[in-house]
């Protein structure tokens, strides 16, 4: 009985799915960025930077590169706003949610800081009443910013 209960457990698991993102909806997501661009953008970087000078040097490169993203930690999955398009559209930068597995807070604050001075340098000040109030250290920064 036991090892019946086994075998039909292993044929059960053997039909369950995972929720993946196919490099499909990747290239929708970030359209406009070749697959290595994204690949050597420093989203997965980050999760191992060790010091804050280190974070705002990727920052600096993900600029350099064309690919500065806009940090954001929402959860279990990461999500996804349509509006974001346009607010991506309009001022260079990507929106990226790591979901619940990110970089430390303090790394992708500093981070996020380059980017939004990269953004007040070129924009000006009318970007901050578009962007999402939910950027990883926004709040901070805009306070410090008056």
């Amino acid at each position: 009985m036991k090892y019946l209960i086994i075998l039909i457990s292993l044929l059960l698991t053997s039909f369950s799915f995972a929720q993946t993102e196919d490099n499909e909806s990747i290239r929708v997501r970030f359209r406009g960025l070749s697959d290595e661009q994204i690949n050597q953008s420093s989203l997965s970087k980050l999760i191992f930077a060790s010091e804050i000078s280190e974070a705002k040097t990727l920052a600096l490169k993900d600029i350099e590169n064309g690919t500065p993203f806009l940090l954001l930690a929402g959860g279990i999955a990461s999500t996804f706003h349509t509006p974001d398009l346009s607010f991506e559209d309009k001022y260079g930068v990507y929106f990226y949610d790591y979901g619940c597995v990110s970089a430390g807070y303090e790394f992708m604050t500093a981070y996020n800081e380059i980017i939004f001075e990269l953004l007040e340098t070129k924009y000006g000040k009318k970007w901050m009443k578009e962007i999402r109030k939910d950027v990883i250290g926004f709040k901070q920064w805009e306070k410090k910013s008056k």
